[in-house]
C-alpha cells in the first residue's frame, strides 16, 4: 500500500502547485496522518494515516462496485 501512496503522489503532485502542496502537506501533518522526520528530510504516514488510507481504499471499493439504480 506504500507503494501506492508514493506512486500517488509523484502523479499527482505534477498537477498542484508549491503552495498547494504545501498546504497539503500542512493539513496532514495537523491531522496526524503523517509525520515529517527532519534527520531523513522525509514524510511518514502514520498508523493512524495508514488507517485512514486503508477505510478510503474499502470506501472507494463500495462506490465503484455498486450498481447505480436507473429510474425508468
Amino acid at each position: 500500500m506504500a507503494a501506492q501512496v508514493q506512486k500517488y503522489l509523484k502523479f499527482n503532485m505534477k498537477l498542484i502547485s508549491y503552495n498547494q502542496l504545501k498546504a497539503y502537506l500542512t493539513m496532514m501533518i495537523q491531522t496526524n496522518l503523517i509525520v515529517y522526520i527532519k534527520e531523513e528530510k522525509t514524510f511518514k504516514i502514520t498508523e493512524y494515516g495508514m488507517h485512514a488510507l486503508k477505510l478510503y481504499g474499502e470506501m472507494d471499493k463500495l462506490l465503484v462496485s455498486r450498481p447505480i439504480n436507473t429510474v425508468k
